[in-house]
């Protein structure tokens, strides 16, 4: 084997993800975590906006699929994105959280009324009971945020724990708390049914309201990337006069370019 051949075979390269489940700064850490504890893996970029990963690999240690079905095993899913990934961004983000929210704001109504009893036309004495608010809590917990109670809780068994870990322990600890304080009124305790529901809900208002950001995020990103040429001059070197189109996606780090006045 030669030196330029054995030299070419401890090159890295560079392998784009595309990857689905990352939804704060936290996540993106705990990813590139991931990644960099994979044998052979060098470094690791993360972009929560455009939701890609940018892996730097030694190939004779690991391949692109490798890293993709180790990643896969976590609670992040990933696949393997062409090259020119970062510039086609995804015109949509992921699954929309309008129907959960829609869902919890209800919820949060119905478990408010009961503190406003008063100033509700007639008499309401089921808004009052006990059993009401804990029915509210239970099906806050079991419908709009059950994805969030799992994704916490896996998060917390690998231990990398996340903010749906911080939301579900806060979530469940009021719900347990109260339900035993209910069944043994003895201990003194005070009921918080309406905590599990208020939670979840502000946490998936924020989520929607983070959604619409990053869509426009990617739009805006959309638009200045609609300003890029498809095409460059390239010429051999600085003092040479010949030049040719060329993708742009083909140029490289060192290549020297030619831009007329006025180009874009």
């Amino acid at each position: 084997m030669s030196l330029s051949s054995s030299l070419d075979s401890h090159t890295p390269e560079v392998a784009i993800l595309r990857v689905s489940g990352l939804r704060c700064a936290g996540c993106v850490q705990s990813l590139e975590s991931q990644l960099k504890a994979q044998p052979g893996v060098e470094a690791a970029a993360v972009n929560l906006v455009t939701g890609t990963a940018v892996v730097t690999y030694s190939p004779n240690e690991t391949t692109p699929v490798a890293i993709v079905e180790c990643l896969n095993q976590g609670r992040f899913q990933a696949t393997l994105a062409e090259a020119n990934a970062l510039l086609e961004l995804p015109t949509a983000s992921e699954e929309t959280s309008l129907p959960r929210l829609a869902i919890a704001l209800v919820l949060l109504i119905l478990s408010s009324a009961g503190h406003g009893i008063d100033l509700l036309p007639g008499h309401w004495p089921m808004l009052e009971a006990m059993i009401w608010h804990w029915g509210l809590a239970t099906i806050a917990l079991v419908l709009p945020g059950w994805e969030i109670l799992q994704e916490g809780m896996i998060g917390l068994i690998q231990r990398r724990p996340n903010m749906n870990t911080l939301v579900a322990l806060g979530a469940l600890g009021a719900y347990l708390t109260s339900t035993v304080a209910w069944l043994w009124p003895a201990l003194g305790w005070e009921c918080f049914f309406d905590e599990p529901v208020m939670i979840l809900c502000f946490i998936l208002l924020g989520r929607s309201l983070e959604q619409r950001i990053r869509q426009q995020a990617q739009r805006d990103l959309q638009s200045l990337l609609a300003l890029q040429p498809p095409k460059a001059l390239w010429q051999p070197s600085l003092e040479s006069t010949d030049r040719w189109p060329i993708p742009v996606q083909q140029i490289q780090v060192g290549d020297w370019l030619w831009v007329e006045v006025g180009d874009p």
